[in-house]
């Protein structure tokens, strides 16, 4: 590995560290409390090392949200592929969710802070932004649902599903009770078949 290389490499593992601890931040103090200088220090930088990657909090947000969207659709998207069918497409998209949720969940409440925080003008433009990357992204999941499913049915599953499965999502954060959101997916998917 050459100089350019590894100097690429620590510079993404220092940003992986920066929205590590802005993510942290956020959570514990809020959008609009949180600094760079609390970021820093919890990322255990100094402040010129965070303003060198990211020029403002509003910077790492977006970072944190477009980075954990791109993340979550990459793999939903090479998942999709494996399915055989319409129903196993579904139940991909809903079992995928659960189980990033369970692997992501502070993902999921930066999300849910971000929802609740869109009356901040700075917020309002990450979320701005975060649509427009999410409508890049709904329309590659159209496509891969497509391919699996009659097309009258592709634009209901895209956009319901995903729906239905962020309200997994939600009743996770509120009850903390894992089995409870299986068995609402397993009585959903048995109605679905039916």
């Amino acid at each position: 590995m050459g100089l350019k290389e590894r100097r690429e490499r620590e510079k993404e593992l220092r940003k992986k560290q920066i929205l590590k601890a802005g993510t942290k931040v956020f959570l514990k103090k809020g959008l609009e409390s949180s600094t760079i200088q609390d970021i820093a220090q919890t990322a255990e930088l100094g402040r010129a090392t965070i303003y060198y990657y990211y020029p403002s909090k509003k910077n790492i947000l977006r970072d944190i949200l477009i980075k954990g969207l791109d993340n979550f659709f990459e793999k939903l998207l090479n998942d999709l592929r494996k399915a055989k069918n319409e129903i196993d497409v579904i139940e991909r998209i809903i079992y995928f969710y659960i189980n990033f949720l369970k692997r992501k969940t502070s993902y999921a409440q930066i999300c849910c802070l971000v929802v609740a925080s869109t009356q901040i003008p700075w917020v309002k433009n990450v979320v701005e932004d975060f649509q427009k990357a999410y409508n890049n992204w709904y329309e590659k999941l159209k496509e891969t649902i497509n391919k699996h499913t009659n097309k009258r049915n592709t634009e209901k599953i895209a956009k319901l599903i995903p729906v239905f499965a962020r309200g997994l999502a939600f009743e996770y954060l509120l009850s903390k009770d894992m089995d409870k959101v299986y068995k609402i997916a397993k009585e959903f998917l048995k109605n679905y078949k039916s």
